[in-house]
């Protein structure tokens, strides 16, 4: 083809993929965005995608009261969630907003309980008159009081908001709130975001226009700059906790920066936090809501007023996990401490510091592999890898480690070379393995057995003296591996220990043991194979990318199609397909069943109950890891894609991207 073909063919090229995107632009923000600028403000104060306790009420205790902080504008609905037992003709129950200084009443919804009250839960919403609305900053306080009351009881929904809430029922040391949620504002400012989040994709579309049509770089050569936008862009979408139990990552990442600043740990289940990021934290859901860009407007370029450290009662998620894994979250929880940033925009530092690292890691492993890189770097720039890699999340830098480790293993065998340093670097690795995730993925250390120790075989007589040395240095090597990973499963990381001690005794709760699986194994093969059939599309989508956020925002099937097959047509790259030999072979197939087994077996006694007939807790992104070796060991020689075809199937897999991306802008505004 001419040079002046292709010129004309490019813009072409160009001239449509525009057009394209402008429509989809224009139909989504009319047909999907635009409908809802008149709708009001969601905030969310009760946990999502988590369990909540109960505040009761009765005859007895007829009172219930919370002061706590005004903070959005015009306020305008507050909702209870409660449900009702027994049944009193006479009972009647009120629900006033009021000033907690002066005792105003801003707004009040009363009524006999039969009637406001189901047996089953229910909303009562307090309307806020249009002149009490303005409430930010003031000390409010939602009273609640039940007359009358015999048989009847009433429970009240009820979560932990330990910077929002300041006193109840006259205990300034309890921090309870019943408040579900509140609407306030309007939605209309949302038009900002959209087409903040529009520039970001044209420019990730037009670098990857650039990179793969006009240059022709593979997939691992365009990898960085790539990933730095199409990162950058996930983080704006999916705000801090957005991702799933980024919360909890937040906090174990806060402990390890009041250690960095020679604050110390608090104590188990306890971290001291500035109160500004306590309160801030308070007024983000589990998940994604307007309310979460409507803060990141209002407060990310705010500094705290109030830095005072408070102790405060945390989910430790680095219990499963080694404190490096927090390591670049917690270096950008400093930086913003130290500069005196706003609550978002310290936790965007430590996001941003997650990314990068997990870019250069990735980076470094695509460089090692000697084949298979393409389809690599195509998997770490899925949906699903980068909304993890640009969190607070541990899996960005354990899926990072673990594609680097993969990438080490395929190097080794490739060159048909061991050496001494290769042996100190997987020693390290694998020990990081182990310890990751309760050790799920400690199989993977079975790729050791595949490594060339024959390349020790020496010929000179003076070099074969030095066999012996060599030889039991490894040996050694790999015994204290076997010593170390004994110890940590055991002791410390607790997945196998869950499974074959700890597993064999019922609990309070009726989830699966060991024993159980032991004693009717019939039946947990059914449970498995329900799963396959009921959930086995989900989980699918969940590893391509569909299902993000909290699993909540779903991609369409046409682009995870796409992404789907690209992935397959780039394990049969010409020249790029894995080439290993029958025993490396087995050593890939081996680890990766037993790792799938762990994950599958790890949610069956930690989160499945007995009356379940599919397994729960299960997600598609706990696979992303082992997902690379898989792929390329279907590769055929029944398709062979040359690599001139490469850059257009990159840049359709990038479209796919931008359309996922484009599509979960609706769901996550409403």
């Amino acid at each position: 083809m001419t040079d002046k073909k292709r010129r004309n063919k490019i813009i072409i090229c160009a001239a449509v993929l525009i057009v394209y995107f402008c429509f989809a632009f224009y139909l989504v923000y009319n047909a999907e965005i635009f409908p809802h600028f008149e709708e009001n403000i969601k905030i969310t104060l009760m946990n999502k995608h988590k369990d909540n306790s109960v505040m009761g009420m009765n005859g007895v205790e007829p009172y219930y009261y919370q002061d706590f902080t005004g903070t959005p504008d015009d306020i305008k609905k507050i909702r209870i969630r409660c449900k009702r037992k027994g049944s009193d003709d006479d009972a009647y129950i009120y629900f006033r907003l009021l000033d907690a200084d002066t005792g105003e009443e801003y707004a009040v919804t009363d009524g006999y309980v039969n009637d406001l009250i189901k047996t089953s839960y229910t909303f009562v919403t307090i309307n806020v008159p249009e002149k009490n609305r303005n409430l930010k900053g003031k000390n409010l306080r939602l009273f609640v009081e039940l007359q009358d009351a015999v048989l009847t009881r009433v429970y009240l929904t009820s979560n932990y908001k330990q910077g929002l809430v300041y006193n109840v029922n006259n205990y300034p040391d309890l921090r309870f709130n019943i408040i579900y949620n509140m609407e306030f504002g309007q939605k209309a400012w949302l038009n900002k975001l959209y087409f903040a989040v529009m520039a970001l994709l044209i420019l990730f579309l037009v670098f990857s226009f650039y990179l793969f049509i006009i240059k022709k770089y593979e997939v691992a050569k365009a990898y960085i700059p790539i990933a730095v936008i199409l990162g950058i862009t996930m983080s704006a979408v999916f705000t801090p906790h957005g991702i799933p139990d980024e919360p909890g990552h937040i906090d174990t990442a806060y402990q390890l920066s009041n250690i960095m600043m020679g604050k110390g740990k608090a104590g188990d289940g306890i971290v001291y936090k500035r109160k500004a990021d306590v309160i801030q934290d308070d007024l983000l859901v589990n998940g994604l809501e307007s309310n979460s860009y409507y803060q990141l407007k209002e407060n990310l370029f705010k500094r705290p007023s109030d830095t005072e450290l408070i102790p405060v009662v945390f989910d430790d998620a680095g219990r499963i996990v080694p404190d490096i894994v927090y390591l670049p979250m917690a270096v950008g929880i400093t930086i913003g401490r130290l500069l005196g940033l706003s609550t978002l925009m310290t936790y965007y530092i430590g996001r941003m510091l997650n990314l990068l690292v997990f870019i250069l890691i990735t980076a470094f492993a695509i460089k090692l592999l000697p084949y298979g890189k393409n389809l690599v770097a195509m998997i770490m720039l899925l949906p699903i890898s980068m909304q993890q890699a640009s969190s607070a999340s541990y899996d960005s830098m354990i899926n990072a480690l673990l594609i680097l480790y993969m990438a080490y293993n395929l190097m080794l065998y490739y060159n048909k070379k061991f050496r001494i340093k290769d042996a100190v670097v997987l020693l390290l690795l694998s020990g990081f393995i182990v310890m990751c995730k309760g050790g799920v993925y400690a199989p993977l250390c079975l790729l050791l057995i595949g490594l060339p120790y024959s390349s020790f075989r020496l010929s000179d007589k003076k070099e074969a003296k030095e066999k012996p040395k060599k030889l039991i240095f490894i040996i050694s090597i790999l015994a204290v591996a076997a010593v170390l990973i004994s110890v940590l499963i055991y002791a410390g990381y607790p997945t196998f220990k869950t499974l074959l001690v700890d597993g064999t005794i019922r609990g309070e709760t009726e989830i699966y043991t060991f024993s159980d699986i032991m004693n009717d194994p019939e039946t947990v093969l059914y449970m498995v194979w329900n799963t396959m059939v009921q959930r086995g599309g989900s989980l699918l989508a969940g590893l391509l990318g569909g299902r993000l956020s909290w699993l909540d925002v779903k991609g369409s099937w046409i682009f995870l199609i796409i992404l789907g097959s690209g992935l397959l047509f780039m394990t049969n790259i010409e020249g790029d397909k894995l080439t290993v030999s029958t025993k490396e072979k087995s050593c890939i197939m081996i680890s990766h069943v037993f790792v799938i087994i762990l994950i599958v077996g790890s949610m069956i006694v930690g989160f499945t109950k007995l009356d379940s007939d599919v397994i729960q807790g299960l997600q598609g992104r706990y696979f992303l890891p082992v997902m690379p070796l898989l792929l390329l060991m279907i590769n055929t020689d029944m398709i062979n894609i040359k690599k001139e075809k490469l850059y257009k199937l990159a840049m359709v897999m990038m479209v796919a991207e931008a359309m996922i991306i484009l599509e979960s802008l609706p769901q996550v505004i409403d």
